[in-house]
Parts: structure tokens; sequence; C-alpha cells
């Protein structure tokens, strides 16, 4: 029985994925490397270490890590603060889980809590969370299932009584080693394919296209 949803945050409820791509390819241009969508693909849903590590080693980038990440987050928030929006679907269906009572929780590796909540407090939907789970509450990022299990401790809800939302393969894969339910939300065919095949119970093209029995 569900008794709590947990969900993503960067492409599922919020509208940043090409944003962050768009950091990227600033971030990696500075550094005379173009990152290619087989690339992006591998990264999609890790969080900001994991993310970094990954681009130092396919590059060759000798810089620090730390210091790195901070690059990449303040040209996101940069762009981010230019265009942010929620994702479609995503109003609707934080008031579909209120309405049954359901408490709900965020698990993303991309922000810090502070940040996290800033811009919660901006697309007013702060209220709908009691738990925000961000990239300072586990050491291990996503497919790790650290974050997920953190967030339903918080929550005081069993695992297996937890359904996560995820648009990236390595969030359901997360989600499914915690023990969870997981919905896989994918807007190309390629990406709800690798949402499959990392083990999503469902997969929609989006959030307004749930359907919950």
């Amino acid at each position: 029985m569900i008794q709590a949803t947990i969900f993503d945050f960067d492409g599922l409820l919020l509208d940043s994925e090409p944003l962050w791509d768009e950091a990227d390819n600033i971030l990696l241009k500075k550094r005379g490397s173009t990152p290619t969508q087989n690339l992006y693909l591998k990264v999609l849903g890790t969080g900001q270490k994991d993310t970094i590590e990954t681009y130092k080693k396919e590059f060759n980038i000798l810089e620090d890590t730390n210091a790195l990440i901070e690059e990449r987050v303040a040209i996101f928030d940069d762009l981010l603060n230019k265009n942010m929006r929620l994702m479609s679907g995503a109003k609707e269906i934080l008031e579909h889980f209120k309405k049954k009572g359901t408490v709900m929780a965020i698990a993303t590796g991309g922000h810090t809590k502070n940040r996290l909540n800033d811009i919660l407090n901006h697309l007013k939907i702060r209220e709908y969370f009691s738990v925000l789970a961000a990239r300072e509450a586990v050491k291990k990022g996503k497919p790790d299932p650290a974050i997920y299990l953190f967030a339903a401790k918080k929550l005081k809800i069993d695992p297996k009584d937890c359904l996560v939302l995820e648009d990236a393969p390595n969030g359901v894969i997360a989600g499914k080693k915690a023990g969870m339910h997981v919905i896989g939300i994918g807007t190309k065919p390629i990406i709800r394919q690798m949402l499959q095949t990392a083990g999503a119970d469902r997969v929609f093209t989006s959030l307004s296209e749930i359907q919950f029995n």
C-alpha cells in the first residue's frame, strides 16, 4: 500500500534538463570539449560529483572536482533564474497526492537543500513536501539507493510503501534498489526504453499521462 511518494526533481517536476545540457556545453566548451548525446544519457540522473567525475575521465580534465561542481552549478543557476518553470502536469499530480493524503518528498542530487527550498518557494509548491532530501544528505548519488532510503527514513515510511517518480534510468535503479515501486517518465522513446530496462514498474510519456488504478 503506497503511503508516500518521493519525486526526483530535475526533468521531472522542474523543466531543467535542457538547462543542465546547456550548462554542460558551456562548462566543457571552455575546456575545448563537446559532450555527445550518449554522454548526456550516461550522466542523466546522476549527482553532481558523479557527473563531473565522468566528464573529467571522458575529456581528461585534471581540475578539482568541487571547483568544477561549483562552476557547473553557477552556470546552471544563472540559466535557471532566467527560465524557471514546472514540467507539464506537475502541479496536477501534486494536487492528486495531496487530496489522497499521501505524504511527499523530493530526492535530488542536483541541488543543495537551501537552493532546492528557494526554487520550490519560487514555483509555489514548497507546501506539498514534508521532506527535502538534497545533495548534501548522502555521500553516494544515484544509482546508489542512499538518497531514497534517506527520504523514506525521514518520512518514517517503510521503503516498500513508497512510490518513486523518476525521469532518469539511474534514478529508477536507485529506487528499485531501495525496494520501492517506481514509475518512469520519459518524453523520448529512447529514454522510455532505458527506463524500462532499468526496471521501472510502469513508464509514461509525461506526468499528465500517469494513470492510477
